[in-house]
């Protein structure tokens, strides 16, 4: 194995913020460099599925910038990956056989892929006399990929919850009045999250009540995520914001066939999923079925049923609470609806990792233990 340098972790960070520009799911993020010379030459990161990986883009973007002496320049150069370069043919040929071609000498990654199909590129490197350097800051690329690391190991999506509430702890009033209680800025933060989310799940309750788009309205490259309706029994209009494109999926349980069938006049598509004791939408089913659609990454609007069913489920990985500088006071509506903790040394627990001002409102982020 060769030595960790300063310098690595400079171009792994920089690997961390290529790869992040990219929607891979059910691909794992990944960014790449090309350095000779302790100057970066090349660049690339995987956009989507089915797309060049990101050492091949790195390598393509030399090409581009020196045309007349980029083998030249490749050769003998150091790459930089936050994942191991894969060693097998699926939609791509393998990196690691890209790499020995272009006479890379040198290949710097952060974590190796847990894929059992596309691992074994580091080998395959090392056995042709490329050095290898692994494990240079792993943790940071480990927590990038969280949502792909968490599907391959249970077969589920990353669900992150995010609410807005006043100051103590209401979401709407008693009425149902919830716009607006968070500012525009972090409206504006909100519209990134749905822009890297793969699905975006509501509740018939919210979709009923808001009547929300729940698209990335406000910048024309953002990208625009599967919306999930749970209906148990379809409670919901079809004339309403979310189903504005067919981009939109409604699960259900229990519902008469007259009514399935007016939805899907409306080409709407509809998941039947099986049923709780409680008359409910099987949530882990549901989540289960996304992933399999190449959903890694879920990101949870509520409501307070919705919510508090993955919490009691413990589906739920990451909260974003945005609490605004308001108080309601007397009677409303909260993040979770239902039955709590009867003690306290009941309650669950959570780890805050981040917390900030967004505009005149205070973010949490925080990670849901058990």
């Amino acid at each position: 194995m060769g030595e960790k340098s300063e310098e690595d972790s400079f171009f792994m960070q920089r690997c961390f913020e290529l790869a992040l520009q990219g929607y891979p799911s059910p691909n794992p993020y990944v960014g790449a460099v090309l350095v000779k010379d302790d100057e970066s030459i090349g660049e690339g990161f995987h956009l989507k599925a089915g797309g060049n990986h990101a050492e091949i883009e790195a390598i393509l973007d030399v090409k581009e910038k020196h045309p007349g002496n980029w083998e030249e320049l490749i050769l003998g150069s150091t790459l930089y990956v936050n994942l191991e370069p894969c060693n097998h043919t699926g939609r791509t040929p393998p990196c690691s056989e890209a790499i020995l071609k272009a006479g890379i000498s040198r290949v710097v990654y952060a974590m190796n892929d847990p894929h059992k199909i596309a691992g074994g590129g580091a080998q395959k490197l090392k056995e042709n006399g490329v050095e290898v350097v692994p494990s240079v800051l792993e943790g940071q690329a480990k927590a990038i990929n969280a949502a792909y690391l968490k599907v391959l190991e249970t077969g589920l999506p990353l669900v992150t919850l995010k609410m807005a509430c006043t100051m103590d702890g209401k979401t709407a009033t008693a009425t149902g009045d919830s716009k607006w209680i968070s500012s525009e800025e972090s409206r504006a933060v909100v519209m990134k999250m749905r822009d890297k989310a793969d699905a975006v799940i509501i509740g018939a309750n919210t979709a009923l009540f808001d009547n929300p788009k729940l698209t990335a309205r406000g910048n024309e490259k953002y990208r625009n995520p599967l919306r999930v309706v749970v209906a148990g029994s379809l409670r919901v209009k079809r004339n309403m914001e979310v189903f504005g494109d067919k981009n939109v999926l409604v699960a259900y349980c229990d519902a008469d066939e007259k009514l399935i069938e007016s939805f899907r006049a409306e080409k709407i598509e509809l998941l039947k999923c099986p049923k709780t004791s409680e008359g409910r939408v099987d949530l882990r089913f549901l989540l289960l079925e996304l992933a399999k659609r190449g959903k890694n990454q879920v990101l949870c609007e509520g409501g307070a049923t919705l919510s508090k069913s993955l919490l009691d489920l413990g589906l739920i990985d990451v909260m974003i609470i945005f609490y605004s500088p308001k108080i309601l006071g007397g009677e409303g509506r909260g993040i979770f609806e239902g039955a709590g903790a009867s003690l306290i040394s009941e309650c669950k627990k959570c780890e805050i990792v981040n917390a900030m001002m967004v505009g005149g409102d205070l973010m949490v982020v925080a990670k849901i233990g058990g």
